[in-house]
């Protein structure tokens, strides 16, 4: 349900079923990686980044984690750590 706020734009909506599977799965990286995505539509990069990368901790051979990361730091102007996160997610 929280995928479907997010694509429709109903980014509280999407947080709060995202902060509700956390309740239950705390370690769920989807969830973690998908509000590090919302986090960054706020602008909220710090925090963004924070909940990425702890995605990136329980789930490190995600690709889409490090790629969504890069772009987080390209948007930056981070150029270094995006370069990083590109290459490991390939």
């Amino acid at each position: 349900m929280g995928v479907k706020y997010s694509q429709s734009g109903k980014l509280s909506e999407a947080e709060a079923c995202f902060q509700q599977v956390l309740q239950w799965q705390p370690d769920n990286p989807d969830a973690w990686h998908l509000l590090g995505g919302i986090a960054a539509q706020y602008k909220q990069y710090s925090t963004a980044i924070e909940r990425i990368n702890h995605a990136i901790e329980l789930k490190p051979t995600e690709s889409i984690f490090y790629r969504n990361l890069g772009n987080i730091y390209l948007g930056q102007q981070q150029f270094h750590l995006a370069c990083e996160c590109y290459q490991k997610a390939v």
